[in-house]
């Protein structure tokens, strides 16, 4: 994903971090996946989306960054590591296990 930030919309899921309510907010987890998917599409990848429609009962896309920024030179930026987004795959499971409840924000 830190590749991919600087060339994504300043109001896309992927740059909206989570929130630490102890919830995973549906709506954004829909926005994410629906964002990567749409950009798996773009880069010509539609048929890994197609194979896991057809494969999988349940999947979703993630876009996460262990470092939070692209290594410059073999090193790290300057604010050290930052993960962003990197709980999510493990949110999602705790959530389609009965484990974490989800939410949809009140409003939307």
């Amino acid at each position: 994903m830190d590749a991919l930030r600087p060339g994504l919309l300043r109001q896309s899921a992927l740059h909206r971090t989570r929130s630490g309510a102890g919830v995973l907010d549906l709506d954004d987890r829909d926005a994410v996946h629906e964002q990567v998917r749409a950009l798996l599409h773009d880069w010509q990848a539609a048929q890994l989306d197609t194979y896991l429609e057809q494969q999988y009962a349940d999947h979703a896309f993630f876009a996460l960054s262990a470092l939070g920024g692209v290594p410059a030179d073999g090193r790290v930026g300057a604010g050290g590591v930052r993960p962003h987004r990197a709980e999510d795959p493990l949110l999602w499971l705790l959530y389609r296990f009965g484990i974490l409840d989800g939410v949809r924000p009140e409003g939307e």
